[in-house]
């Protein structure tokens, strides 16, 4: 039976701990019995169909859609794992454990079977079809003395927000061409070198990655929206990783550097060692690995972030910044968390040689930097003059096509060469 969370749409954290109770999420457990993910499912336009077809036709289609969840979603016979009515057409599963991954990959399959066994009752009815929205929110820590109504609350919340920015996206191609992605692994990986100037030696590389070519998840941007959206970032960026380092060159001797957001770095599931099983096999030490943190989540809660950031040092990885002086979050992430590399937006770095308020900024944030021993890396260098702009301010290392193209495997260029030999390769 389902259990109401809350009363007249207010959290109600009483019968939220009654219902988690009732669940065996009771406090007292290990943590990993303490936790769990949480996928969301409500319906696209409810409050236009309650108008149109009124109170009776909305007691239908939620008493329906209750049916159809517990019906169509096949882990709900298994222990720890229960469906919840927690809002009108609102309905949460909860699958007991840390990040649940067959609740991940198939959550979509679920849903649609859940959307097409909806509307058969609704049309048997004489109601019209409607569509469905789902988001999944992986376990987080708990926060400070939080009860586990509480914890539940936020991760319902979660959900939800994921579910109702799913439903923003335009097309629903692109939603089954991200699925069709996530499942085949379907991308495009590519090393950038990061160069230091005076001995134009390769110190590191960076692995991009990019959707399949010619379809509409081929840029990045588009790509890792996609899947913040449809609340599979977490999967995403852990695909990405596992084939970024399986791909590096075996035994190299640079630096890897890979891009993640910070709310995978205090993901529980992250925190498993896949990261070192992997780097292990390809000959990777744990200091070759850098952590690059990326914008797409702010960092809402700097000191557990911290606390997280220390715990990968402590294991021997490094961390960098990545767009920094692109915006306030950024500057605020670098003086926080003082990392050991901080990455300049190529945004400061595009023109700057004509542009003296950009060359002040990267002046400052290298000479912030250096008061706390990180070293600087100038992004998306193109031209002679942005390369000498760069160096007029201190800045030691870069990155860009004028140092080296994205390419799929981790080997030096020799334009690194004829760039050493060439005039502004001598600027001091």
């Amino acid at each position: 039976m389902s259990i109401p969370l809350f009363s007249h749409g207010l959290p109600a954290n009483s019968l939220m701990y009654q219902g988690v109770q009732s669940l065996g999420f009771v406090d007292g457990k290990p943590a990993e019995a303490r936790s769990f993910t949480v996928l969301y499912i409500d319906v696209i336009g409810f409050s236009r169909f309650e108008e149109r077809h009124g109170a009776d036709a909305c007691d239908t289609l939620i008493e329906s859609l209750r049916h159809a969840v517990q019906e169509r979603i096949p882990m709900l016979g298994r222990p720890g794992c229960r469906a919840l009515h927690v809002w009108d057409d609102g309905f949460a599963v909860m699958v007991q454990g840390h990040c649940d991954q067959e609740l991940i990959h198939a959550a979509h399959g679920f849903v649609h079977a859940v959307e097409v066994s909806l509307n058969a009752v609704l049309g048997s009815a004489g109601y019209p079809a409607v569509r469905l929205r789902h988001g999944i929110s992986a376990p987080n820590p708990p926060r400070g003395s939080d009860d586990m109504g509480r914890q539940l609350y936020r991760q319902i919340t979660e959900a939800a927000r994921v579910a109702r920015r799913q439903s923003s996206l335009p097309e629903s191609t692109v939603v089954e061409e991200f699925y069709r992605v996530l499942r085949t692994g379907d991308i495009r990986l590519r090393y950038q070198p990061i160069v230091h100037f005076d001995s134009w030696q390769t110190i590191g590389w960076e692995c991009l990655s990019r959707g399949p070519a010619q379809s509409q998840l081929e840029h990045p941007e588009r790509l890792f929206e996609c899947a913040d959206r449809l609340g599979h970032l977490f999967d995403l960026e852990r695909l990405c990783r596992d084939r970024a380092i399986s791909g590096a060159e075996p035994g190299m001797q640079q630096k890897l550097f890979l891009n993640i957001c910070p709310r995978t770095l205090i993901d529980p599931g992250f925190r498993h060692g896949e990261t070192r099983i992997l780097a292990e096999r390809r000959g990777l030490r744990p200091d070759q690995i850098v952590f690059e943190i990326t914008e797409h989540q702010a960092v809402d809660d700097y000191r557990l972030f911290n606390r997280v950031i220390e715990h990968y040092r402590k294991q021997g990885y490094q961390i960098a910044i990545d767009d920094t002086g692109a915006g306030y979050s950024g500057l605020v992430t670098l003086m926080e968390i003082k990392p050991d590399y901080v990455k300049v937006d190529m945004n400061l770095v595009r023109s700057m040689h004509l542009n003296r308020t950009k060359r002040d900024i990267v002046s400052a944030i290298q000479k912030v930097s250096a008061g706390f021993g990180a070293i600087v890396i100038a992004e998306g260098i193109e031209t002679s003059e942005e390369l000498e702009a760069v160096r007029e301010c201190g800045v030691e290392y870069g990155q860009g096509y004028l140092l080296g193209m994205p390419a799929e495997r981790c080997r030096p260029s020799t334009f690194f060469g004829r760039l050493a030999e060439s005039e502004f390769g001598r600027v001091t």
